[in-house]
């Protein structure tokens, strides 16, 4: 019911339904039908990756950190639920060097791939964490629930997510065989 719009200048804007906050906007309608641009993002940086959920939306900055803004993704982790449509900072359990290089959303959980080592290309390993609901084992964890943020131990080089799934590409690249329409490499 939103979408977000990165620009090459790395400001965002926002359009659709904010009945959650989840355009990042303050402004009092609902419905944003044109675009405007996010301004609660901090002054100065420049937004990478942008991804959207069901009533939520975050922004993955330069310096690696993830700001989010909305409702349902229940989590101490995200920001409080709908109490205010501003972007604010994720709290991560990683420390720099380390940073997140993806970011994906579903309905109402996300993927967020980090890089352990400091801005080197090659050699610093990737890991895969998730954020959000489980219940249909969205994040690839063994418990159906609603979960903190939890790492999962695979290398991921990339990640999707859709209302409730999720996808993420080995660093390996994935030659692995396909069951049943599943690629278990990713």
């Amino acid at each position: 019911n939103h979408a977000l719009a990165l620009l090459a200048d790395g400001t965002v804007w926002a359009a659709g339904h904010n009945g959650g906050g989840e355009l990042g906007l303050l402004v009092a309608n609902w419905i944003v039908s044109e675009f405007m641009q996010v301004t609660s993002l901090p002054r100065g940086t420049r937004a990478v990756k942008i991804a959207t959920g069901k009533l939520a939306s975050m922004a993955l900055l330069e310096d690696g950190t993830v700001w989010a803004t909305g409702c349902n993704l229940p989590n101490r982790s995200w920001p409080d639920p709908c109490d205010s449509p501003i972007y604010r900072q994720l709290a991560l359990p990683w420390q720099p060097p380390a940073r997140c290089v993806q970011i994906a959303m579903g309905g109402q959980h996300a993927l967020l791939v980090v890089k352990s080592g400091g801005n080197s290309v090659d050699g610093d390993p990737l890991s895969l964490w998730g954020v959000g609901d489980n219940s249909k084992g969205q994040l690839g964890l063994e418990e159906p629930a609603l979960t903190s943020l939890s790492q999962n131990q695979q290398p991921a080089s990339n990640s999707a997510a859709g209302a409730a799934s999720a996808a993420a590409t080995s660093a390996g690249g994935g030659d692995e065989e396909e069951e049943d329409g599943v690629d278990e490499s990713r």
